[in-house]
């Protein structure tokens, strides 16, 4: 009894870590899916606000534009740390939740020439940004040389999916680790049932 009372432990536990690794390998894909989707439209959103700036629409005051929900867009002036074109998407309209762009990864962006995406946090610490930093000058004429041009989109809808896979994924693996319990220890109950009537004979 006691030995197949541990086999039947060590599959339930073998079947967990086994779903255990999968449901984190398919939320792993998921993440890096929907945070590529969201790299899509970061250079979406840049080449719109790129487009508003030359058309004179934004500078210098706030804006709208059709954009993924709550994305802040603006030029960031590293020497002062002013923020100008302000713009943003239709449902938003609070000031307090612009991204906190760190002056070591604008220094580091006007220093390399290259752009930069990275996840930020929001003034206010309450939102979760993946934004697009990159110098502002090589594409925007009459933007000084210490501006870069910054590009975020809140993460909360990516945040959300993986929550609600990993709610479903982590009832689904107990039920199915409970049935395969459940079935195995009837399994093992009907493979012991000859030998116990061979003992109450015996």
């Amino acid at each position: 009894y006691t030995t197949l009372f541990r086999s039947l432990i060590a599959l339930v536990v073998l079947a967990g870590a086994g779903l255990l690794v999968t449901d984190a390998v398919t939320a792993a894909s998921l993440h890096s899916f929907l945070l590529n989707r969201v790299n899509q439209q970061l250079a979406q959103t840049r080449s719109t606000y790129v487009a508003a700036l030359r058309d004179a629409r934004f500078p210098g005051r706030r804006g709208s534009f059709f954009v993924p929900n709550g994305t802040y867009a603006a030029l960031l002036d590293t020497a002062t740390g002013q923020s100008s074109g302000v713009a943003r998407s239709q449902d938003t309209t609070d000031d307090g939740v612009a991204p906190k762009v760190p002056s070591s990864l604008q220094t580091s962006v006007i220093r390399s020439g290259n752009s930069a995406i990275a996840n930020l946090t929001s003034v206010s610490g309450s939102i979760r940004y993946r934004a697009l930093v990159e110098p502002a000058a090589d594409d925007i004429p009459g933007i000084d040389t210490s501006s870069v041009l910054v590009v975020a989109i809140p993460l909360r809808d990516v945040d959300q999916t993986l929550r609600h896979l990993l709610l479903l994924e982590g009832g689904v693996s107990i039920l199915v680790l409970v049935a395969l319990g459940g079935v195995a220890w009837w399994a093992v109950r009907l493979g012991l049932r000859p030998l116990q009537r061979m003992g109450e004979t015996a």
